[in-house]
């Protein structure tokens, strides 16, 4: 005997993400990483999180993932807080906003063999991982790196390369 009924639907689906939830020394009780997974179509999903703290501190964290089989692919995402740590009206009270950006983008080399374009973006506010580790990793690393890179092959004229970098370390700013 059958207990339990579940349809199967093809394709992508949307749907509610489950925030963990907990408390914290300094921003009080939270809901973390709940919001909805936005499955658009073949080539995109959106995936909408955010964070919201008893004592007023919040955050929005949307991330996009993209890929064109044999083409390209990449995830882009911004994270956006407000952090509120003591009494409004103390001397202890602070309000700090933070965001954090990363962008990650990836050529198949197939797609085009006489150019390539590559991205890896790191970059934000010195604080945003003090206040706002996902891990303890983000929490304990201060230096973050970007580049941007594009690569043209001109037969027997040569190469032309292209690339920007950038270096962040939190610590010194």
């Amino acid at each position: 005997l059958p207990f339990g009924l579940f349809p199967n639907k093809n394709g992508r689906s949307s749907g509610l993400i489950i925030p963990k939830y907990g408390e914290s020394a300094n921003r009080g009780f939270f809901l973390e990483d709940g919001g909805y997974y936005f499955g658009l179509n073949d080539y995109f999903d959106l995936k909408l999180t955010g964070d919201i703290y008893s004592r007023g501190s919040w955050a929005v964290k949307p991330a996009l993932s993209y890929k064109k089989r044999y083409k390209f692919s990449g995830n882009f995402s911004l994270k956006y807080a407000i952090t509120k740590l003591g009494t409004k009206g103390a001397s202890d009270y602070s309000k700090r906003t933070d965001f954090f950006v990363t962008w990650s983008h990836r050529q198949d080399p197939k797609a085009r063999p006489n150019s390539v374009f590559s991205a890896s973006v790191n970059a934000g506010s010195s604080s945003y991982n003090k206040s706002n580790p996902s891990s303890l990793n983000d929490y304990l690393t201060n230096t973050f790196s970007s580049s941007i890179s594009y690569d043209l092959t001109l037969g027997s004229w040569g190469n032309l390369t292209t690339s920007a970098r950038h270096s962040q370390n939190t610590t010194s700013r």
